[in-house]
């Protein structure tokens, strides 16, 4: 018998009075490191819980996992993101490409500029084998960790960052925090995995509710199961989480 799946004109019914258990076949794993790893704050601790309390509301199975290479994740990504930016914007050089009354430093802003230093300096003689392939090497440890452990489960339970959403223009003199806040989601990247971000809830941040973001993970080419856990997962606690 197909299973009658919520629609989004149901959001607004309570489906813990109906006791449903949408999610009664799936696995969860709830990532330890990145639920109570250093760095996460303590108000996004206590969202994840309930998210995998809610989870298991509705049915569903979380069991605490751990991934003992998701930490190296955030500068592998970076070393291997700039290496790219600065390889393939080296030829934005005003004589192939670009246009020759203007030189590099007008065209790129200072976030590029950034990457295309940085970049150089990681493929540079001398020091590619110690950050690229280093880089390289983490990046396939880093995905044979996950996809091991999505073996086992339908999907992975983890904060979409490390802290509450931040207000506009907040960290945009800090270049090193806002890199630090995708320590959660770069590990998707670098394994090629499907992922989204759902509501989690809002917390209490200085006399201001700041949302939270809850990412699930799945398994490659799983999209349409990832999809229906965050299709119900969201609509079952739309009350709670808004």
């Amino acid at each position: 018998m197909a299973v009658a799946w919520p629609t989004f004109r149901d959001c607004k019914r309570n489906y813990w009075s109906d006791k449903s258990r949408f999610l009664e076949s799936s696995l969860v794993g709830l990532h330890f490191y990145s639920a109570q790893g250093p760095g996460v704050d303590i108000s996004v601790v206590d969202r994840i819980v309930t998210a995998a309390r809610d989870i298991e509301k509705l049915g569903g199975v979380v069991d605490v996992i751990s991934c003992p290479s998701f930490h190296l994740g955030l500068p592998a990504y970076y070393i291997l993101a700039v290496s790219e930016a600065s390889s393939n914007l080296a030829r934005y050089d005003n004589i192939r490409f670009g246009t020759a009354d203007s030189s590099r430093s007008e065209d790129f802003g200072d976030e590029v500029k950034r990457r295309i230093l940085m970049g150089s300096y990681a493929l540079s003689a001398g020091h590619s084998d110690s950050y690229y392939k280093r880089a390289q090497e983490v990046r396939s440890m880093v995905e044979v960790d996950l996809t091991t452990k999505l073996k086992m489960y339908d999907a992975l339970l983890t904060p979409a960052a490390p802290t509450p959403a931040y207000r506009a223009n907040e960290k945009t003199e800090d270049p090193l925090a806002m890199f630090s806040g995708d320590m959660m989601t770069v590990n998707v990247n670098l394994c090629g995995l499907p992922a989204i971000v759902v509501r989690g809830g809002k917390v209490m941040v200085e006399d201001k509710l700041l949302p939270v973001g809850i990412q699930l993970i799945g398994r490659p080419f799983g999209e349409a199961t990832l999809l229906e856990i965050a299709h119900i997962f969201e609509l079952c606690t739309w009350k709670n989480t808004n």
